[in-house]
């Protein structure tokens, strides 16, 4: 079993934050970006690789500037 987190993004020092609506974040575990989980979910499947869709928008005059992004996961082997 393997639960991907939501991700942990910093900002360039002296970039204003962002918030939901300016940076948004999809999981996915095929590259088709089709099958689509919740982060935090349970995936009780073989997981070889994940796909991380992110969206950025203006707000106003402000531009999103992401300097780094940190994928937290738990991973556990399931006795059957």
């Amino acid at each position: 079993m393997i639960s991907i987190h939501n991700p942990l993004v910093t900002t360039p020092v002296g970039c204003p934050p962002f918030n939901d609506y300016t940076v948004k974040h999809e999981l996915y575990l095929d590259e088709g970006l089709t099958e689509q989980f919740d982060f935090s979910t349970d995936i009780f499947q073989t997981v070889q690789n994940v796909y991380i869709k992110t969206i950025m928008k203006t707000a106003g005059d402000q531009v999103p500037i992401l300097r780094e992004i940190e994928l937290p996961y738990r991973d556990e082997e399931i006795d059957v």
